[in-house]
Parts: structure tokens; sequence; C-alpha cells
């Protein structure tokens, strides 16, 4: 996974040691059986209340040498130690324990597959290290069985992705170091459903996340984190009717309890001391203000009094540059004329082209050109009507440009006398006529304008901004617009965007479709040597719901759902037999108890 994190050099340090087993320990299938171990106390009391031989004195001091006086303390636990007759006792006893409780090893050549699948949301940012701990913690416990495992780590954002891959546990936990959770709210299912796939039957799936309701029942699962009480901004609306460039910005209290947090605005270059204000919100509640950007003013960077999560916690607003549309528009009917140039003019960007300057966009009548001659791209509108009464409803395709438009209220007098092409795509019908269509880049409205009701309904109208916008998004130059976080962006995929993170670092990505789930400054650029950027500007934190901590909360799910399948792993201990044979003649030996050990207990 691409970081610009460095990994910390002592990151193990902080981390409980979760390394691969040296030697492989048994598996004791039984362990009722050490109850066998209670034969050893037994033994020790039997032998400390033998029955001692009986002393007679008698006085033959005379007979002795002065001998030093004797410590009499621990002869009997003396006598035990150089009991040959104890020890085989014991040693039979742990012979017989270790037969009772049916070890069982693991074959050779055996393995588990191990996957731990990590919350990637960037909510998880704050409990970071209590998520590494808590890999480290069932590696440990896993480790302990004495299989080896084949570790594996990924992030729930993807399926194709692995953080890390191979035996060591330690190489794991490093590479999981530099692990940085950056992805918004998402389904995790997918990846666990992989993960599933590659475990397969004998091996083990660990979900590690923050909130309990993104885990599966059946999956085993460690829950990190608690609430926090978390205050940002929430949202930015601009103000189309503004002169200067101007937002209507939102800041969100998800907390249970009443925050203060202080708002300060700076320009960046320009010394003058940054502006400040507080603000105070209710609990789960919202503050909006409006903020201007003022003449000659490129950006403005807003910061909240910081918290435990600090993704919301500031806000870059840069000057809006829509991509420049040059529009020509050569109408027959003035009122249709009239109301798609209020239209184009009301649309950032758009400007009407000089003479001498080729149009990006023509708007035309059917009569001048046949669709198919038309100039690319272009809007075609019928100039004559269909002699025949117009029969049947106004029906719409599903497609993006008529899409949750309502089209019951258009009135036209007739369809125009134009026809698509085979490979046209159909969007209106009027009956089993075709009212629009698209003929490549061009739309084609096959209706009389000014005998319509189509200035005074909005469906038409959003249609054609719909194209002009997608005509503004393909055109050439560079776009700067602020964005939210997870915004899907028409460009090329493959194309190289640059990620500077607001404390200054930058790194340097491929571009998916979608802008950053964080808050950062982006530039994406051709993958190409064009040197002119396709797009500059800011991505805001968008996701209010991994700003909202209220539902984050620590607890443990294990479930052991192929403890069966694992016993086939294992294989009984082959050297049972000789351990009972082992333990009989320990037995037999202590039956048999040598002279010398029978005069010293006299």
């Amino acid at each position: 996974m691409p970081s610009d994190r460095k990994p910390s050099k002592c990151v193990n340090h902080h981390l409980p040691q979760a390394t691969g087993s040296i030697f492989m320990l048994p598996h004791l299938s039984n362990m009722i059986g050490l109850w066998g171990l209670l034969g050893i106390p037994l033994i020790v009391a039997i032998h400390f209340l033998r029955h001692k031989t009986k002393e007679q004195l008698t006085s033959t001091m005379f007979l002795l040498e002065v001998l030093s006086p004797e410590d009499r303390t621990g002869r009997f636990w003396d006598r035990l130690r150089t009991s040959r007759t104890f020890w085989l006792q014991i040693l039979c006893v742990l012979l017989l324990t270790w037969v009772l409780v049916s070890p069982q090893w693991v074959r050779e050549n055996t393995s588990r597959p191990v996957i731990f699948v990590v919350d990637d949301s960037i909510s998880m940012g704050p409990f970071r290290q209590e998520a590494i701990q808590a890999v480290a913690k069932r590696m440990g416990e896993l480790d302990a069985s004495g299989i080896p495992s084949i570790w594996t780590i990924m992030p729930s954002s993807s399926r194709n992705t692995s953080i890390y891959r191979g035996t060591n546990a330690r190489e794991a936990l490093t590479a999981l170091g530099s692990w940085e959770p950056r992805s918004g709210t998402h389904d995790p299912a997918p990846a666990l459903r992989t993960a599933e796939a590659v475990a397969g039957k004998i091996g083990i799936t660990h979900f590690i996340t923050n909130n309990r309701e993104m885990v599966p029942p059946a999956q085993s699962a460690t829950g990190i984190g608690k609430p926090l009480d978390n205050t940002g901004f929430a949202g930015i609306t601009p103000q189309e009717q503004s002169a200067m460039p101007k937002w209507r910005i939102a800041v969100r209290n998800n907390a249970a309890t009443p925050q203060e947090r202080e708002l300060t605005v700076r320009i960046p270059g320009k010394e003058s001391k940054p502006s400040t204000r507080t603000l105070k919100l209710n609990p789960q509640s919202v503050v909006e203000f409006d903020m201007v950007l003022p003449n000659g003013v490129d950006s403005m960077e807003l910061t909240l009094t910081p918290d435990a999560f600090p993704e919301d916690d500031s806000l870059t607003l840069v000057h809006p540059q829509p991509h420049p549309v040059a529009f020509s528009i050569n109408l027959k009917d003035q009122a249709a004329a009239n109301s798609i140039l209020k239209l184009a003019q009301g649309i950032p960007g758009f400007r009407k082209a000089s003479p001498t300057e080729k149009p990006q966009l023509s708007i035309i009548s059917g009569s001048q050109y046949k669709p198919q001659q038309a100039p690319e791209p272009a809007i075609v509108l019928a100039a004559n009507s269909m002699s025949a009464p117009p029969q049947g409803s106004i029906t719409p395709e599903k497609h993006p440009l008529t899409e949750s438009l309502g089209w019951g209220s258009l009135l036209i007098a007739a369809p125009g006398d134009l026809t698509p092409e085979p490979m046209d795509i159909i969007l209106l019908w009027h009956g089993e006529t075709p009212l629009a269509w698209l003929h490549g880049n061009r739309l084609v409205l096959n209706w009389q304008w000014e005998k319509s009701n189509a200035d005074r309904i909005p469906a038409p109208l959003l249609a054609i901004r719909r194209f002009m916008g997608n005509v503004q998004d393909k055109a050439p130059g560079t776009l700067q617009d602020n964005v939210p976080s997870g915004t899907r962006l028409d460009f090329p995929h493959g194309s190289r965007m640059t990620v500077t993170r607001k404390n200054g670092s930058v790194r340097h990505d491929i571009f998916k479709g979608t802008t950053p789930g964080e808050s950062c400054l982006i530039r994406i650029d051709p993958s190409g040597d064009d040197a002119q950027p396709l797009f500059k500007g800011s991505v805001w934190f968008a996701d209010t719901r991994q700003s909202d901590f209220t539902r984050c909360c620590s607890f443990e799910q294990i479930i052991d759902k192929n403890a069966s399948l694992l016993e086939q792993m294992f294989e009984p201990d082959p050297f049972v037999p000789f351990w009972i044979f082992l333990a009989g003649c320990c037995m037999l030996g202590s039956w048999f108890t040598p002279a010398s050990e029978r005069r010293n207990q006299a």
C-alpha cells in the first residue's frame, strides 16, 4: 500500500512480540489426563510415612573417635534424593501422564493460513496503534498453538492488495506499522469474502474494526476504540449569485456534549494576522456561516481547534476556475435562441464565441445541417414539424441526461422531421416516434422549440445543461475547483495524481477515478508528457459518517468454526507404546531395592 509515512524503527518495542515458534509444541488432546500428576505428591507422602527402623541406644562412645556434631536437618530429603526407587516411581507417573493427555504433533509440511482484514476506514486513524496491538495479540494467541501459520494482512477497502504475506510474524507487524487508514465509508464484505476464499476450510480470518455494526454475525473480529468528542467541517455550498467566490460553510458537532471551537481564517502568502472567531455548538448540531474569497486571492485556509480526529479540522478554499467553453448560436427561432443563450451564460466558464473564433459548442437548427453532418459537439433543434398530429405520450429512456426529470408536462405541436440513425441513443419517445437522441457528441431535440412549452418547464432546460456540463468537462484546459472527498472525476484512469496533505507531505498515486478520502490538495496530470494539468484543486472531507465516533467500541468476537478440521493437521505421538513399556520397566525396577539402599534406609 502506498504511503508517505515512514515506519518507525522502534515500532516493535511497543507491541506484544508475536514471533514464529522455533520448536513445535505438542497439542494435548486430553487435558483431563493431567490429573495423573497427582500421583507425584502421593508417592512423596508414601515415602514420607514409610515405617522407620527402630533405634536401640548403646553406650559405645568410648570406641569411637570424637566426631563433630552432625546436622540432622534434611536427613529424610537426602534419602529421597538418593533413592532410586523414589525417582523411578516419579518417572513412571510422568510417563503415564504423558500417555493419558494423548499428545499430538503437527504433521510434517503443514501450515495454516491466517488472514487479518484491517478496517481501512479513515475513522480508524485515531486508533491505529490499538489496531496494530490487536493484530499482535491475536498472532501471539494463534502462534501459541504450535501450528505454523502463513500470515496475511489486507485492508478492507481492497480485495487484491495485501499489506503483508509471509511466515514471519515480526515482519508482518513491521509492515503493518507503515499502514495508514485512508479510505472513506465502504463495505468490507468483498474483502472478507476474499479472505474466506483464500483461507479455505482450515484457515482463519480475523477482522479488526472500531464499529461492531460492520462485523458479520459469523465473523471472528476484534473491536478497538472508544467514542470521541469530534467537531469538524461538514460541507461547503457555493453561492453562485455572488460576484466574488462565496460559500456557505457547515461545522458539525458529533459529540453528545456542547463544544466550543476557535475558527482561524488565514490567507497563504500574506503577512496579515489571521482572523479568528469562536463557534459554540450544541450536542449533535450544525452551525453555518458565509465565507467570501476576496478579489485577487487564490486560496484561503480555515482551521478549527485540533481534536482527536484531525481530518475535518482544516479546510482549504481555492478560486474555482471551470473549463472555458466558447459557444455559438445560430437558430431561426429567436425565442429558442434567447432561452438557450440565457441558460449557457448562467454556467460559469461559458461565453459566446467571437466571429473569428472556432466555437467549442454549436447550437444550430436542423435545417442548416443534418445531425450527421453538424460539427461536434452540437445541440441540434428541429426547424420543421411532421404534418401528422402527435400520437401517444412522451416517455424517457434511462439515461444520465434524462434521469430524474419529469417529462410528462412537455407539450409540443408535433415531432420534428429529423430521423435518427440505427446506432443513435434514443433519449425521448413521443409514442413510437423518437423525440430526442444522441448522435455521437450531438444532442438532437426533434421538435420545434417555439411551438412547445420547453422554455417554461425544467426538464428540457436541465437536460440541455447536463449536456453542456459534459462538453465543459471534456474541454481542454485546467479545471480548478473545491470537491468533496470520494468524488468521481471524469478524467482518464491511469493519470498521475499528486496529493499534498495538510502536514505538507507529498505522495504520488495513480488516479483511479475518484478523489482521495482525506482532506488534501490534489493535482491530476495526464499520463503522457503534456505539461498542462487536467485538474488542480482542494479536497474537503465530506464523509460525515467517518467523523462520527459515537458508535466506536471495544469488543472481542472469537468464533472457532473450524476446530474439528484443525485436528486433521495433527498426528498421534508414534512413541506411545514405547512410553508405556518404559513406564512398566520403571515400575518393575522400583520393586527391587539394591542392598546398599536398604542399608542406607536402615
